[in-house]
């Protein structure tokens, strides 16, 4: 992907924000922000997240001459041929430009698992400041066949049932909305809903799992614009004992950590910003076509630094190190 269209994407997505939390422009400026996207991504490659904006817009209810003319657009030039099968990566609007996600995958023993990361955004307005008012994460082993399956987890409470069913390329997750059934995380996160299928996920019996992220190359194995990360199991094996794992958000990252103890390493911080105290925030990017994000996290004498990926919306995690303690 050119460096032109992932700037023009942040820039729209700051626009699609504002216009969400605006009381006085209200629906014309998210619909204009929303066909911003749809347009953007569709040049950028990627028009499986142009379908996911697409849908954003039709559950608005948005009806104006450019989102009709979008939506036809989108659904001539989507390919859900290459999307086709259960295992794959899926997300969910949570609102603010940020997205929920579900990692369906096969791991090496054969079983069939579903790791969903869930946010709520809670206040719009105190987002960037606070933070989402609540996460979720939620790993379960998935029985059945065809289009049906049941989540098994310690974590789901008895008498708590998940289902799983595929519609299309898509999931529908079914569960009971009682308060007890969503202890895998905060007030008002959950997982029922329906979950839009984004990209492949390729498992790679030598390799670890593959992520996708943005190829400035343009090529990829799983479609235009993108390409798969590779991690071994040993360093995926590092990042789930930290309750975290690959492509995870940095806001998401950011609030699990929090939540666990870990604080932002000033001394490191300070001295990336030096004098100019307004031109830095976490994470700090870097630039250029593979530019990396980076956080620095510390917790009782023990180091984390945390690289994501700058050319990817949202900042997903692609490593982590730590220092001063055993990683086994």
């Amino acid at each position: 992907m050119r460096r032109s269209y992932q700037d023009a994407i942040d820039k729209y997505l700051w626009q699609l924000r504002y216009a969400e939390l605006s009381k006085e422009e209200g629906s014309q400026a998210q619909e204009l922000a929303l066909n911003n996207l749809i347009v953007t991504n569709l040049k950028a490659g990627d028009a499986s997240k142009a379908r996911l904006w697409m849908d954003v817009a039709l559950q608005n209810r948005f009806d104006g001459a450019a989102t009709k003319f979008n939506v036809k657009k989108v659904n001539r030039i989507f390919d859900g041929k290459a999307m086709r099968g259960f295992h794959g990566h899926y997300e969910r609007y949570a609102g603010m430009g940020e997205w929920e996600t579900l990692n369906i995958e096969r791991n090496v023993k054969g079983v069939d698992i579903a790791i969903f990361s869930m946010i709520n955004i809670g206040n719009p307005a105190t987002l960037l400041k606070y933070g989402p008012a609540a996460v979720g994460d939620l790993s379960v082993r998935l029985e059945g066949g065809g289009n049906y399956f049941h989540a098994v987890s310690a974590d789901l409470e008895q008498g708590c049932k998940l289902g799983m069913y595929r519609e299309g390329l898509d999931i529908r997750v079914v569960e009971p909305m009682k308060l007890e059934c969503h202890g895998y995380g905060g007030i008002n996160v959950f997982a029922a809903g329906i979950w839009r299928k984004v990209g492949q996920i390729v498992t790679n019996g030598t390799n670890g799992d593959c992520i996708r992220v943005r190829d400035p190359d343009g090529e990829s194995q799983v479609s235009a614009g993108f390409r798969c990360m590779q991690f071994s199991y040993e360093k995926k094996h590092l990042v789930e004992t930290q309750g975290l794992y690959f492509g995870m958000s940095y806001l998401l990252v950011a609030k699990h950590l929090s939540n666990e103890g870990w604080v932002t390493d000033e001394k490191w911080f300070s001295q990336l910003k030096g004098d100019e105290e307004s031109s830095k925030s976490l994470p700090v990017c870097g630039q250029g076509w593979d530019a990396v994000c980076q956080a620095v996290m510390l917790k009782k004498g023990v180091r984390m630094q945390l690289e994501f990926s700058a050319a990817n919306e949202g900042f997903p995690l692609v490593d982590i190190q730590l220092s001063g303690v055993a990683r086994d």
